[in-house]
């Protein structure tokens, strides 16, 4: 996480980083019980904060917070993290504890040429979500509301996600979405405003993707 390439120029960037960052290992999705994170989230974030400061970018990025296990979405910038959100949907992994109470921190946030960030993580950005699941009902009122939000803003939702991209496509906010996967055989996605998805190569991981801000929030059709 401390080494980054001096060749690639990344200032003003948005980077989104996919569910559970810090567990040092893959997100399970078995019912078992489950090791804690082999990272303390402090740690990551504060290694994250100082990317941020040195490359001028910023960061959203979920991870599994060691003493409440809550799966909590951040924005990292060079200043202080900022909780945008946690998890509502239970997918039954047993790597979190669901939020069932102030499951909503700064979300959006507000950026620089009037650009609102807003975060929902993995199944909590599902419209078409499994009934079965605790905190559906709940996670579907935010996400409802987090559209109202941001509608008629200039915006991009980002997703950290360990999902099954084949058959789940979240649904849009009125502007941008990218969704960071890192569930193996399934790639991360990028939707412009139009809700068209994005060429991203295939097969690939551990990489990040760049993308322009202009194509993703190119004029409607």
């Amino acid at each position: 996480m401390s080494e980054v390439s001096p060749a690639i120029d990344l200032a003003d960037s948005l980077i989104v980083l996919p569910e559970g960052f810090n567990l040092g290992r893959a997100y399970d999705l078995s019912n078992n019980p489950k090791e804690k994170p082999r990272f303390h989230e402090r740690c990551v974030l504060e290694c994250l904060r100082q990317i941020a400061a040195r490359c001028e970018v910023v960061f959203v990025v979920s991870v599994i917070e060691i003493d409440t296990e809550r799966n909590s979405a951040y924005f990292v910038d060079a200043g202080t993290p900022r909780l945008m959100c946690h998890k509502i949907i239970d997918d039954q992994s047993r790597e979190y504890e669901l939020c069932t109470i102030d499951c909503q921190g700064e979300n959006p946030v507000t950026c620089p040429e009037e650009m609102w960030i807003g975060a929902l993580i993995c199944a909590d950005a599902l419209d078409n979500r499994p009934t079965h699941c605790e905190g559906v009902e709940a996670a579907y009122q935010r996400l409802h509301s987090l559209q109202s939000s941001l509608c008629g803003k200039r915006n991009l939702v980002c997703v950290p996600a360990h999902m099954d991209t084949k058959s789940n496509d979240p649904p849009m906010c009125g502007g941008g979405l990218i969704l960071a996967n890192s569930r193996p055989g399934f790639s991360s996605l990028i939707k412009d405003r139009n809700g068209d998805r994005l060429p991203m190569p295939e097969g690939l991981q551990n990489h990040i993707h760049l993308e322009n801000i202009c194509r993703i929030m190119a004029e409607e059709k």
